[in-house]
């Protein structure tokens, strides 16, 4: 690395930031880790981000770009579990050490992304003499919190509790976070940074929505879009519930973006929802797609759907409107966090499929309203990029080196 430019170390123990998105791993996080290392290389920072094998990956080293590299380590079987991880840290941590003497590589921080890389950088901190910043994007106490979800394990709980006492600086996306890290965990507030991230404006950005439905081969819509995992804490079966209660001689088409082959809770009742109400032809599964596509299909869509039980930001939302696209999503802290009810988006109540069916309807109807909506969604997505955010983090990464 070039110690002209100050070296960073990324943490992203359990999942790979070239992991297709919507796959059981690969979400907002993944976006998050490699959106901040392309901006925080344009100021200066060269950027090492760690992570397991995984079956996508070719090249133990993978060069995104001449200062941003991702080494993977051989260090669990193919398509281990999230659960069983924890097991294999040590294992991670003693071949991450090696590489880090083979190679002779002297770094100035450390930023560790979720628990499990937590637990890393906690100790990596005290072996390399260097400072540990951490966000976590999902904590223990709130998911928790979410009915009808199952609960975190008690290691977890209690590992959070230990990274949160050893850690000196935290980053989070909301006051909710920041709340629950203070009330709940104990912590100083004055640990915890809030720093909201960001969209990336060059790629997600308003195209024409007769020629975008067009290059789908959707025809002329319209369409309703849900973009994400499908996992029971993102509340896909809610919206497949609310279809059946939209007008049968007006029912928009429902497109699921993400990987329909995963095997949980929420494919298996998502699936018989759809039997259950004969909404075969009403609602059609794309799974993965590339992100660079993903614009496209943001643009196509009158709506854009987020029917989670839980989000910590909703790097979905801020796309959509990026995109100026509506979207309705549930009354969530990380929605609430950026959309302003009924002025830059919707928001009902979570578990609601009826109160979303109606939103939907009136959007669907009311095109005025839709437009004059994601007109000024598009105007608070404008002021969230992000370089500013990586801006604010290297500031703090900054102070901890100096």
């Amino acid at each position: 690395m070039n110690k002209s430019k100050k070296n960073l170390l990324v943490l992203s123990f359990h999942t790979c930031p070239l992991g297709k998105l919507g796959t059981e791993s690969a979400g907002g996080m993944n976006v998050y880790v490699l959106q901040l290392s392309l901006a925080l290389e344009k100021l200066g920072f060269s950027i090492d981000i760690f992570t397991i094998d995984h079956s996508e990956c070719t090249e133990k080293i993978t060069n995104i770009t001449t200062n941003i590299k991702v080494i993977h380590l051989n260090t669990v079987q193919q398509n281990i579990s999230k659960e069983d991880l924890y097991n294999h840290i040590e294992t991670f941590k003693r071949q991450l050490i090696n590489y880090i003497n083979e190679h002779n590589i002297i770094y100035d921080i450390i930023h560790s992304h979720y628990w499990l890389s937590g637990i890393i950088g906690k100790d990596l901190s005290q072996v390399l003499g260097i400072n540990n910043v951490v966000t976590f994007h999902t904590l223990a106490e709130i998911k928790n919190q979410i009915k009808g979800q199952q609960k975190e394990s008690q290691i977890r709980l209690e590992k959070e509790q230990e990274i949160v006492k050893s850690t000196g600086t935290i980053i989070v996306s909301t006051n909710h976070e920041l709340e629950v890290l203070t009330n709940r965990y104990q912590i100083d507030s004055s640990k915890v940074k809030i720093i909201p991230p960001g969209v990336d404006l060059s790629l997600f950005k308003p195209k024409n929505k007769m020629n975008s439905l067009k290059q789908i081969g959707m025809g002329k819509g319209p369409i309703i879009i849900y973009v994400g995992r499908i996992d029971p804490i993102k509340g896909l079966p809610v919206l497949i519930e609310a279809m059946k209660y939209l007008n049968p001689d007006k029912k928009p088409k429902l497109l699921v973006i993400g990987d329909n082959r995963i095997q949980n809770d929420a494919t298996d009742q998502s699936f018989e929802l759809i039997r259950r109400y004969k909404l075969e032809k009403h609602i059609t599964f794309i799974g993965t797609i590339e992100q660079a596509q993903l614009p496209l299909y943001y643009n196509a869509a009158s709506l854009c759907i987020i029917p989670s039980h839980y989000e910590s930001f909703g790097l979905v939302a801020l796309e959509a409107m990026a995109c100026k696209t509506t979207v309705i999503g549930t009354k969530v802290p990380g929605l609430e966090s950026i959309i302003q009810n009924q002025y830059n988006g919707v928001l009902v109540e979570v578990n609601s499929p009826q109160k979303l069916a109606s939103a939907i309807e009136k959007l669907l109807t009311n095109v005025d309203l839709n437009i004059q909506i994601a007109e000024n969604g598009y105007k608070k997505s404008k002021d969230m990029t992000w370089d500013s955010f990586a801006l604010k983090t290297s500031q703090i990464y900054e102070n901890l080196i100096n």
